[in-house]
């Protein structure tokens, strides 16, 4: 598998569940804000970096004063009730959670300098795996777009969308990736 094959599976799974991509240094997989508010944001997911070669979280987006007015007006969520789900009240959080998923897949390592959600004292940590990690051997690349596509339909923060009937995935049972005899 070479580089351009591999950010065409990420373009098809993006499209194949219902995701929107927007193109400015790379492409992202996000879940679109409702008609209110412009189509070409919402809830970020990952980054193809084509500058960095390397698909990168944006967690910083989560707790943008615009992504909290955008959650109260779409969703009739307050900032604390949003907050509360995406850092966790007790648990983990959704944000986190998704971030360990995402880890478990490997090749996703830290980067930055960390990022305060919502004010929060302890910093959280973008990920990125680098396209030269992912890419190593044919079977590796494989197998991580597979789990990459399982997690990116099946985490906290889309099911935390579809809960509030503001998103559903598509084609959760087919994947991408079932073409690939892994």
């Amino acid at each position: 598998m070479d580089k351009k094959e591999l950010e065409n599976t990420l373009k098809e799974i993006i499209t194949h569940h219902g995701f929107s991509s927007n193109t400015v240094t790379g492409f992202s997989c996000y879940i679109s804000d409702r008609s209110d508010f412009p189509t070409s944001e919402g809830i970020f997911l990952w980054n193809c970096s084509k500058s960095y070669e390397r698909i990168e979280t944006q967690i910083q987006k989560y707790s943008a004063m615009a992504r909290n007015h955008r959650m109260k007006t779409m969703l009739k969520l307050s900032h604390e009730q949003y907050k509360n789900k995406m850092l966790g009240f007790v648990n983990v959080g959704f944000v986190k959670e998704y971030l360990i998923e995402l880890q478990k897949i490997g090749c996703f390592e830290k980067i930055g300098t960390g990022v305060n959600l919502f004010g929060e004292f302890q910093k959280t940590y973008n990920i990125a795996a680098k396209f030269s990690s992912i890419l190593e051997d044919d079977s590796h690349a494989k197998s991580f777009l597979k789990n990459l596509e399982i997690v990116t339909i099946k985490n906290p923060i889309v099911k935390f969308c579809e809960d509030l009937g503001y998103f559903i995935c598509k084609n959760k049972d087919n994947l991408v990736t079932d073409k690939y005899s892994l």
